[in-house]
């Protein structure tokens, strides 16, 4: 059942509820922004045991608050076919990160968690990472927008290593700074199931990006690295080229809007032709110009898997348009080639 993004409310939950305990055999619920607050979400979390075959549950974007966490975590466990939970932007707090988290590793199928945008914070994140591991079928955690700081990127890093199936890692917008970078570093190496890891908007810096540089060698296994809006500039886009090419599995790099100029246009582009499984870059909403455009542009022929590029709102002009132009005929892998907003 999807019911995204229909304002449901309290009154629809309340009519929806009784028509559920007919449906013993839901696989999947979707009531995502539905504005149904505590009360419409405590009506869900009474009638949610009965669903032994349900694998999907999102109740994203309802403010259902730290009292109602309470209540789930108390049913959770009993939904033994639970593969994923999408509880972002919900108000959970850090006293509903709390109560959720002991509850967690009895959800022994749970796949996927996405706690984005919960006001959980550093206390929040540890209570989380310290039961987080038990979820032995776990593969992929949102926890951004939650204002971890370095304090809760070290909380979290401190268990990391620990978990045994952990593919997928988003910590988007959680303001962990160089510090946080730092820690969280230390312990990649020790990630093995690691393939997605998305940092963006997180001020990390040129000295976060060397940070983060100087361990993606021991992290070969990576496949996609999310840097978006870090600030990270020339020098920063310098450290991530000269380690790339050891990043065998890369096939996805977002570092748009960082700052990068033609300088560091030009340490990228030296790189990429090294790069042979990359298939997507995001170079938007930099500072890279028409000399940037002719350095990336010259390299492009040579990089036989990329397939998306994205340069839009780059100030290139019409000439860096053009050297641009004049290499696709060159480039039969290539599929997107954004310039939007260039000149």
């Amino acid at each position: 059942i999807n019911l995204n993004n229909n304002q449901v409310g309290f009154e629809g939950v309340g009519l929806l509820s009784s028509a559920l305990r007919q449906c013993p055999l839901l696989t999947s619920l979707n009531m995502g922004d539905n504005r149904i607050g505590e009360e419409g979400a405590g009506l869900l979390a009474s009638v949610l045991p009965q669903f032994n075959r349900l694998t999907t549950l999102n109740l994203e974007n309802n403010a259902i608050g730290e009292e109602i966490a309470s209540l789930l975590a108390s049913v959770l466990p009993q939904c033994n076919s639970l593969q994923y939970l999408n509880l972002g932007d919900c108000s959970i707090g850090v006293e509903g990160a709390g109560l959720l988290a002991p509850a967690l590793p009895n959800c022994s199928q749970l796949q996927s968690l996405r706690l984005c945008r919960n006001h959980v914070g550093a206390e929040g994140v540890g209570l989380l990472a310290s039961m987080l591991p038990q979820c032995a079928a776990l593969e992929s955690v949102d926890l951004s927008g939650n204002s971890l700081l370095p304090d809760g990127a070290g909380r979290l890093a401190a268990t990391l290593p620990l978990y045994p199936e952990l593919s997928d890692l988003i910590l988007t917008s959680n303001y962990i700074g160089q510090e946080g970078m730092g820690l969280l570093a230390s312990v990649l190496p020790q990630c093995r199931p690691l393939r997605y890891l998305d940092l963006g908007d997180n001020q990390l810096g040129v000295e976060g990006a060397g940070l983060l540089a100087s361990m993606l060698p021991q992290c070969p296994w990576l496949t996609h690295l999310g840097l978006r809006g870090n600030r990270i500039g020339p020098e920063g886009a310098d450290w991530l080229a000269s380690v790339m090419p050891q990043c065998a599995e890369l096939l996805k790099l977002d570092l748009g809007e960082n700052s990068i100029d033609s300088d560091g246009a030009g340490r990228l582009a030296s790189a990429l032709p090294r790069c042979a499984r990359v298939q997507f870059l995001n170079l938007e909403l930099n500072a890279i110009g028409h000399e940037g455009a002719g350095f990336l542009a010259a390299v492009l022929p040579q990089c036989r898997n990329l397939k998306h590029v994205f340069m839009g709102g780059n100030d290139l002009g019409q000439e860096g348009e053009t050297m641009f132009e004049m290499v696709v005929a060159e480039c039969p892998q290539l599929q997107c080639l954004d310039l939007s907003q260039c000149c």
